[in-house]
């Protein structure tokens, strides 16, 4: 789900505003166990969406974010939820106010959903707090989300809200955007107002957009941005081929040379030549310069963080107004004490301060000559040249902090996966693109353009059932191939897992997500592989018998053109419905299932009517009963297919959602089951 889909979906009435927050909330409680990403929930983000459904019923979008369920880093303020900076010395401190970004985001219609982890008072990026621990990385389990706004990263990439919002002193943004394969935009230094987020670096520190896609992100700091040394828009630089006849240098100082290297090199480089082939000419770039030097040399993070978060907590009136009031309270996670230690020895009067700030101008004027002499749009490295540590370890050699000594703005997106047997997917791996101040319409572009040319992102694998191994598959629209040795690999990996499960009907709904969540395909192809998965999967599933051995020689057979006959595909059919119905617990036979898929049971009342009578779970007996009707109802070729879709992306770990999806669709490809 993205944000021009979901306004779509408004349009056409597929959900409501109301829908869509109870789905991220209904996500939230099933799944943010496993990865601890959720401080608090906004009490009032249903009504807030019933308010925003009233106004779209009377006046069509109130903003360009209406409605769009937002999760913010919770070091930025909200009136109405306390702001803890992830800090127990802060537990329950209610600011009485909005942060600057916070009332933009809500007069563009937006609805604050939750409030996420952080490494506590962003100090860090591991993503730890005294509030509420560690948050983990949905791709691997054993990973951090980097750091600090890892609450955001995480929760993002798990599908809990559309877009979110975090903070970024050094990689801040960055940093838990590659480690969770998503569009971070740390925008240049006071283009973004600051106001109502507990400070770190007044030098340094940004607030932006985090998303699952480039355009998402942008749409967002269209809103965020202030007036001034800004376009129109950023949304007019989401151009089609924008990366050709641009010129990027290659920052070579900013890639690892040891094997501890290796796994993310041999995931950016091949980017760059991708890069090559859409029309960009890459310039070897060589300077004297590494993130470790500027960390530790150049940034001026601990410097400032003593004066400017006293002045913050101060004016504010917070119950600890100091680090030695933290330090005295107790109430802060350990991990943190040698950096408030060390920052309580350091300010802004000291020679050493000056010296930072004197070498970051020296630095600037030295890229700015660098730009101009080799006609440069942008830099491009690996946010980090390491993959993002385990739990435990501490990151190390990210590159964000060149961007933010510097003031300037860069955007990271996904570039791929190492791969890593223990894991789905493998771990995410982020690129890095810098350009100058206030040329962010250049970095969309080029960004944008990379997205597009190089997909890259998929889903992390997650399961409503905590015991359950997680086994989507996820398949990005452009780069869906049933053909391909990578998706027969998926496949296999996914057999392997069901044969170990030893409760079937709570595998299915996440598995259900995986196979039936791409409609774009050709009819004719898509209904075949459809009928080919739905038999060879489902009647197996049902049976509850999962051999191996035969599921895995299914599998890798799948989609290879195979034409099952009318019969094979209503049984699989119904294996699915049935399936799907004992995931949620509902009373049924495989016999009323297939004499629904048959057509045996009465349309539109008597189905809507069976659905609500046998359904057990709350949210979904009221949406299940008027999407089965409005199936039989509807005529729409390209309103049932355009639905399709969009339920099944809704219906991320709901058995039932996608399942009324995969009708929606069957009736929309005039199957032979209709």
């Amino acid at each position: 789900m993205t944000i021009p889909r979901f306004h779509e979906a408004l349009e056409r009435g597929i959900f409501t505003c109301e829908e869509l927050i109870k789905f991220y909330l209904w996500r939230i409680e099933s799944l943010d166990r496993q990865i601890n990403s959720i401080i608090a929930i906004n009490s009032e983000a249903i009504t807030r969406a019933k308010e925003l459904d009233a106004v779209y019923a009377k006046n069509g979008l109130c903003g360009p974010l209406h409605g769009v369920p937002v999760l913010l880093k919770d070091n930025c303020e909200t009136f109405d939820m306390p702001t803890t900076a992830g800090s127990k010395s802060l537990e329950g401190w209610l600011s009485g106010s909005d942060a600057a970004v916070t009332q933009k985001l809500r007069e563009a219609g937006a609805i604050i959903l939750a409030k996420v982890n952080l490494h506590e008072f962003a100090i860090w990026g591991e993503t730890i707090s005294s509030i509420l621990g560690q948050t983990i990385n949905p791709y691997d389990f054993t990973r951090t989300a980097g750091g600090s706004s890892g609450g955001t990263g995480a929760a993002i990439a798990a599908d809990f809200g559309l877009v979110g919002i975090g903070t970024d002193t050094i990689n801040s943004i960055r940093s838990p955007s590659s480690a969770n394969s998503l569009c971070g935009i740390r925008p240049t230094v006071g283009l973004c107002d600051t106001g109502g987020i507990v400070s770190y670096s007044n030098t340094q520190d940004v607030v932006g957009p985090m998303a699952r896609t480039v355009e998402d992100a942008v749409r967002t700091l269209d809103v965020i941005a202030n007036h001034g040394r800004r376009p129109a828009s950023y949304i007019i630089s989401l151009k089609p081929g924008g990366l050709k006849n641009k010129r990027i240098g290659v920052l070579e100082s900013f890639f690892g040379k040891n094997q501890e290297n290796e796994p993310v090199n041999q995931v950016v480089k091949p980017a760059l030549s991708e890069l090559e082939k859409a029309g960009v000419q890459l310039v070897s770039v060589c300077l004297p310069i590494d993130s470790a030097w500027l960390t530790t040399d150049v940034s001026v993070h601990l410097y400032e963080l003593k004066e400017y978060l006293a002045e913050y907590l101060t004016q504010k009136q917070a119950p600890v107004r100091s680090i030695d009031d933290i330090l005295a309270s107790g109430k802060y996670s350990t991990n943190i004490k040698d950096v408030l230690l060390a920052a309580n020895g350091l300010g802004t009067g000291m020679t050493e301060y000056s010296r930072r700030l004197e070498l970051a101008g020296e630095l600037r004027q030295s890229l700015l000559e660098l730009f101009k002499r080799e006609s440069l749009d942008a830099l491009v490295f690996p946010h980090q040249q390491q993959l993002v540590c385990k739990i435990g370890g501490k990151q190390a050699q990210r590159n964000g902090v060149l961007a933010s000594v510097l003031g300037w703005p860069s955007i990271v997106v996904p570039c791929g996966f190492s791969p890593d047997e223990k894991t789905p997917v493998g771990i995410p791996v982020g690129i890095e693109f810098m350009a100058r101040p206030f040329e962010e319409p250049a970095l969309i572009e080029i960004a944008y353009g990379f997205e597009q040319s190089t997909p890259a992102r998929l889903r992390p694998y997650l399961s409503t059932d905590s015991n359950t191994v997680a086994i989507t598959l996820s398949v990005s629209d452009a780069a869906f191939d049933i053909n391909s040795e990578e998706f027969s690999h998926r496949l296999h990996l996914i057999s392997g897992v069901l044969a170990r499960e030893e409760n079937i009907a709570n595998s299915l709904a996440p598995l259900l997500n995986g196979l039936f969540d791409n409609f774009s395909l050709p009819h004719n192809v898509y209904s075949e592989f459809l009928a080919e998965r739905a038999h060879r999967f489902f009647t197996v599933i049902s049976s509850g018998e999962i051999p191996d051995s035969l599921l895995g020689k299914q599998m890798a057979g799948c989609g290879q053109g195979l034409t099952p006959s009318s019969d094979d595909f209503l049984v699989g059919v119904s294996a699915a419905l049935y399936g799907g119905c004992a995931a949620y617990g509902l009373e049924t036979t495989k016999e009323q299932c297939h004499a629904l898929v048959m057509g045996a049971v009465p349309h539109t009342t008597s189905i809507s009517a069976f659905f609500l009578r046998n359904a057990s779970n709350g949210y979904f007996n009221e949406r299940i009963a008027r999407l089965m009707t409005a199936f039989f109802a509807s005529d729409s070729h390209e309103n049932l297919t355009s639905a399709a879709k969009e339920l099944c992306e809704m219906g991320a770990t709901s058995g039932m959602d996608t399942l009324a999806g995969i009708c929606f669709g069957l009736k929309g490809m005039k199957s032979p089951i209709l």
